[in-house]
């Protein structure tokens, strides 16, 4: 969730996040959910991760 006074301030911020949220499904979360709780890697290297493996950043 997003306070519509944040979407109002960064209009481009929803479009990113519909983005964003149309590419996570189920078993992605859960992959990486697995990787950061127990591979122990770090949350923001898998997220930068999979970003980048789905053409995101």
């Amino acid at each position: 969730m997003v306070r519509k006074e944040v979407l109002d301030a960064n209009p481009q911020l929803e479009e990113q996040l519909n983005a964003l949220s149309a590419k996570i499904d189920t078993v992605k979360m859960a992959e990486m959910n697995k990787k950061v709780d127990v591979y122990q890697q770090p949350i923001a290297q898998v997220a930068v991760d999979f970003l980048r493996a789905d053409g995101l950043l």
